[in-house]
């Protein structure tokens, strides 16, 4: 258990939390639960990260943005529950379209949504009305879901940037998925444009079925986006 919610199954797991579907007590209603890993629950450094994301995600209301309806802990359990989507992400979605990509449309539909989500992230005051700053830094097509409904929600906050944050980036530390990553990103340079360079990847992906960076390794894929040139 974790507070009210009652853990039903562990549905995915990376970083330092693993995710459950989960069942709130009294309401039956399901909801994901990110729970803080036993061994990173021990450092105090991975505590603060978390709870970094706890208050940035509980602050954002939007359609296209996972919602968050409760963030605690219970002894060594640190949690947040959020809603759970009932659907895909765009990454499980183009395995099964195999190298054919999405249709124009879609794919178009889909990206819009996200973007729309992120301008709200990247354009969220605090109390006092300053621009928080935020930027995801892992956009990728793991990080979005598909709604059997049809809504698209950009998830998973647990590596963004804000100015609110207790725990700073150390200098010369890279974080995201290589993949996605902007040539700026690797020169230490992140603001909100990163994020729309890892959303035009996804775009990119979303149509020909696969990666623009996809070099065997993590020292190829850097040279590439290094050296990179945008295709027609």
């Amino acid at each position: 258990r974790c507070g009210r919610f009652r853990l039903l199954e562990r549905v995915g797991a990376g970083g330092m939390g693993e995710i459950f579907l989960a069942e709130e007590d009294g309401t039956g209603r399901r909801v994901a639960v990110k729970r803080l890993l036993q061994e990173a629950a021990r450092d105090p450094v991975f505590i603060a990260m978390f709870m970094d994301e706890a208050r940035l995600v509980d602050r954002m209301r939007h359609i296209n943005v996972c919602e968050t309806y409760e963030h605690d802990h219970e002894g060594d359990h640190y949690f947040i529950a959020m809603e759970y989507i009932d659907g895909v992400s765009l990454h499980e979605l183009l395995i099964t379209r195999g190298k054919d990509g999405l249709p124009f449309p879609l794919a178009a539909r889909i990206i819009a949504e996200v973007a729309s989500g992120l301008d709200y992230a990247h354009r969220l005051p605090d109390e006092n009305g300053l621009p928080l700053g935020i930027v995801h830094r892992d956009v990728s097509p793991a990080n979005i879901m598909i709604g059997r409904n049809g809504r698209v929600k950009l998830v998973d906050f647990g590596l963004a940037k804000a100015r609110t944050q207790l725990v700073k980036t150390q200098p010369g530390l890279v974080k995201g998925r290589f993949g996605y990553l902007a040539p700026e990103q690797l020169a230490g340079h992140v603001d909100w444009r990163t994020d729309l360079f890892a959303l035009g990847l996804c775009f990119y992906e979303a149509l020909n079925g696969r990666q623009l960076f996809d070099q065997s390794t993590a020292a190829e894929t850097v040279k590439a986006i290094r050296s990179f040139r945008g295709p027609p």
